[in-house]
This record gives structure tokens, sequence and C-alpha cells, in this order.
């Protein structure tokens, strides 16, 4: 049989499933009847003891166990499977896009049930999702488990149709095939929160050495086992674009929007929640006294609003014993700026000085100084700290001077060094790093697109693939360095964020009108609009 010359290369010549896409569905229903009978039943039977109990009147925490549980099983399964997908292939374009056989069928709808049987899962277990972290561990100081429900169900569902999506189109099968990959870490994440959920402390975990090498062992298979995938689809990108060329519009979107939408996730959970557990450990393990540890080990079980409630009764404590500490200490201090402090020397009987960038009214001091009150008036307004050291003071009288202490002055900056201020260089690194790798993916990305419109777009001049795509992309770089912890929350799009949105808009429509030839000599030509465009801007921001 002649191959059909009009299907892409790797499709051509290549023989149909064993199954049905009828069977195939039939496959994804007893995949969920399995996976719901192992969430009632692996659990008990690892335990072998209470096994009707666990079965029908567990508490919450062996249901979340249960849950668990039957994730492991789903995680070993995935792994061995998506291995045995991937050594099949040939690591070509045509393999990784259009490989399909009866194990794919299997193994994909097996990843549909789990993902669909994961949401009702998460639904009656949320409350546990956050894995020991409380409000105070996350960067928003909201709640965990609320976030993380929310996150898992987007994911989980957002899984289960791309694994569909494969499914039914029989493309894009070997990315799929890294989504069976992505459990590998998992099963660390599981069998770490099986420890944070146990009914007593393990061993191990008690050890921070051991602590370090199991979060070293994970971030290192998390790595691989999400990072190679993303590495793979850059490769694609670059070395494969004529294969991918031809892909259908849906197919496009699929393979792509996998790809984006897991490696974008998969970056988000490492640098929030993954980092955030890891720390929490680490605390964890290093309590010294072995009741500090039990206390802190009981506080990953504990709901969050039990931990806050435990934290204000802790707060009360102390404040009833701060009533026996000396008012010296109990004393808030303020920042002192210069116009208060000048305006307390104009008082009469006021007697203000700094030491060592510090206010002290010494007021009530004057007539009990043993050098005299000339001594501290011919400091009065002054830094007397040249005075102070000279003199040599006892330790008892630099105790005695915090009595009179004010607080810290506020002394405006002559010369602002910025490499002092490593926060705020660090933050905008990492805001330029983000937008210059979101504009250099734009200007070599569309122009080889799929879209032929945006191929057409690019191939009058070389320019066109430059200054086209960061005028798509600007909304999405302007967000990226707007203020505030949420910058897709329209609430934080403050004036000046979306003043710089548009003038850095006005900025790439300059450079894109300023390329054009001249029309007509009766209107402004392109290159003189944006001209006076990019001038315009450069004051403003300038």
């Amino acid at each position: 049989m002649m191959p059909d010359l009009s299907l892409p290369l790797g499709r051509q010549g290549r023989q149909d499933p064993h199954f049905s896409d009828d069977e195939t569905t039939r496959f994804v229903f007893y995949w969920c009847l399995l996976w719901v009978t192992l969430h009632y039943l692996a659990w008990p039977l690892w335990q072998r003891r209470r096994v009707l109990g666990l079965i029908c009147s567990p508490t919450p925490v062996e249901r979340y166990r249960r849950r668990l549980c039957r994730s492991q099983v789903y995680c070993s399964l995935a792994v061995l499977g998506g291995l045995r997908l991937l050594l099949g292939c040939r690591w070509s374009a045509q393999d990784l896009l259009y490989a399909y056989s009866d194990e794919h069928q299997v193994l994909f709808s097996m990843a549909i049930a789990h993902w669909l049987v994961s949401v009702w899962e998460d639904l009656q277990n949320w409350t546990f999702l956050r894995g020991g972290l409380s409000a105070k561990d996350t960067q928003n100081g909201g709640d965990p488990s609320y976030f993380l429900w929310q996150a898992y169900l987007v994911h989980h569902l957002v899984a289960a149709v791309a694994f569909a999506c494969a499914l039914r189109m029989r493309v894009c099968t070997g990315l799929a095939a890294f989504g069976l990959i992505f459990e590998l870490p998992v099963l660390y994440m599981n069998h770490r929160e099986f420890i944070v959920y146990a009914e007593q402390p393990v061993e191990w975990f008690q050890d921070i050495r051991q602590v370090e090498l199991f979060w070293s062992t994970l971030i290192l298979w998390w790595r691989l086992a999400r990072g190679v995938p993303t590495m793979v689809y850059i490769y694609s990108l670059i070395f494969w674009s004529e294969d991918l060329a031809r892909l259908s519009n849906k197919e496009a979107w699929t393979y792509h929007g996998m790809a984006i939408f897991f490696s974008v996730l998969n970056w988000a959970l490492a640098s929030t929640y993954l980092g955030a557990w890891q720390k929490k450990d680490l605390e964890v393990a290093s309590s010294a006294a072995a009741t500090e540890f039990e206390e802190k080990f009981r506080e990953l079980l504990k709901p969050d609003d039990e931990v806050q409630l435990a934290e204000k009764e802790k707060k009360a404590e102390e404040s009833s014993i701060a009533q026996d500490i000396p008012e010296v200490v109990k004393k808030p201090l303020m920042q002192v700026p210069p116009e208060m402090f000048a305006k307390a020397q104009g008082e009469e009987g006021q007697l203000w000085l700094e030491i060592d960038n510090v206010a002290y009214d010494l007021t009530e001091f004057l007539g009990k100084h043993p050098g005299g009150d000339s001594i501290l008036r011919k400091f009065a307004g002054k830094d007397a700290s040249k005075a102070f050291h000279k003199a040599k003071h006892s330790m008892q009288a630099k105790m005695q001077m915090q009595m009179y202490c004010l607080g810290p002055m506020m002394k405006e900056l002559k010369v602002y060094r910025m490499f002092e201020h490593t926060t705020e260089v660090r933050t905008l690194f990492f805001r330029f790093m983000q937008v210059s790798a979101l504009l250099a993916a734009a200007c070599w990305m569309l122009p080889n697109s799929y879209y032929p419109s945006v191929r057409s777009l690019h191939a009058e001049t070389t320019m066109n693939r430059l200054l086209a795509p960061g005028l798509v992309f600007t909304l999405g770089s302007s967000t990226l360095i707007m203020p505030g912890r949420s910058r897709f929350n329209p609430a934080n799009w403050t004036c000046g964020a979306l003043y710089f949105a548009a003038c850095f808009t006005s900025l790439l429509v300059g450079l894109e009108l300023a390329r054009r030839p001249v029309v007509s000599s009766t209107w402004p030509s392109g290159l003189e609009i944006g001209t006076v465009l990019i001038f315009v801007v450069e004051e403003l921001l300038i």
C-alpha cells in the first residue's frame, strides 16, 4: 500500500493502533473505577490493621493518607510507563510527535482517569494540601491550603485535557510521555507528606543532615524529570521548526500550550511552595531540644486557624511576662526627623543631642550629669559622638543613657550608593531578566510561527523580525514590572505602572513606524512619526 503523501512525514506509513476510540473511552472509565477502588483499599491493605475502620469510617488525616497511597501507586506506574515509551523512540521529531501505539492508549487513559479522580480526592482533603505550612510561611500571607487547592484543580483539569488531546488527535505523544515522567519527584513529595502527617515523628526527620540529603535528592529529581522536558521543547523550537510548522492549528496549540503551561507551573511551584516546604522541614529538623522538636512537629499537623490561635496565646503570655520588665526596656522608640530635632532646641528647657546617629532627650538628666550641665549644653542640638566616646564612659553609664533614648535620626542621604542596596539591585536585575527573556523569546518565536500570516509579516525585512513581536508582547512585558505581589491583579495596576506601559507601547510603535517607507508627501511619513514618538518617550522617561 502506498503511503498517503498528504500526511506529515511522521504519519506516513504509520499503523493504526490496536484499540479503537470507543475502547479507549472505556479504558478511561475502567481506570477511574480502579483508582477509586485503590483509594479505599490501598492504604488499609498497606497498614494491615483496622482495615474496615480505615475503609468505612476514616478520620480526616487517614482519608488524606488514602489519597497519598493511591497517588504513590499511580506515580510509580506513570514513571515506569513513561520510561517505557521514551526508551522505545529514536529521539527524533517524528517519534516524539507522532509515535502512537496501544501502550500510549493504555497509559494515557490511565493518566486521564487519575487526574479526574484526583479532583474528587482533593475536594475532600483540600485542608491538608498545605503540607505543614501556615499563612506566615507563604509570600502572600494567605491560606496555603486554599491556594494550593485552586492551583491543583487547574493543574488536574489541564493535565486531563492535555492527555485527552494527545489520545484523541494521536499527536504530541512524546510530550505527553514526558508528562508521565513528571511524577518522579511526586514520589518524594508524597513520602514527605506521609512523614508530616504521621502519628509519631520519624527518627530521620530529626536529623538535619538527613533532611538536607532528602531535599537535595528531591530537587535533583525535580530538575531532571521536569527540567529536561522543557529543554527538549526549547530544542524542538530551534531544530524541529519545519516539523512543527506542519502541525495543524489544534495540534500546534496542544503542543505549545502543554509545554508552556507546565513549564511555567513547575517554575512557579519550585520558586514558591517547594522552597517554603524545604525551609519548614529544615527549621523543624534544626530544633535542638527534643521538646522543641516535638512542639514544632505537632504544629505541622494543626490546621492553620489552630496555629494562629496558639500564636495569639503565646503573645498574650509574653505580654503578661513583660509587665515585670523595667520601663526603659518597654519604652517605644521613634524615628526622629531633622525638623523635630531642630525644633526641640528652640523650646525652653529642652536639651536634645545626637550620639552615633541616635537622638537623646537629656532634659530630665540636667543636674545629674557628673561633669556638670555646661558640657551637656555645649552639645545641645549637635552631634556629641566624638566627645562621648572620648570620655570613655562606663558600661553602667551606657546602660543608663538608654533611659533617655528617643530613637534613630532620619538623615537624608547625600550620596546614593547603589550597591549598598542589595535587595533593590537584585529585584531590578531579575525584573530586567524577565523582560529581556520574554522579549527575546517573542522576537525569535513569532517569526518562526506556524501561522502563515505571521510568517509573511516577517518576510519583508530583517527589521520586522525584531519589531513586530515586541508589539504583541508589550502588555505582558509591562505587566511583569508592575509593583505588587499579584502583578496580574487590576487592583495593583498603579498609575505609574500604566504610565510606563503606555510609554513602552509608544516606543515600540515608534520603532515599528520608523522603518516604514515614505508613502505620501502630504502626510508625515512613518519615519517622521516614529522619530517624534521616540523623542517624546525618551523625554518623558529620562
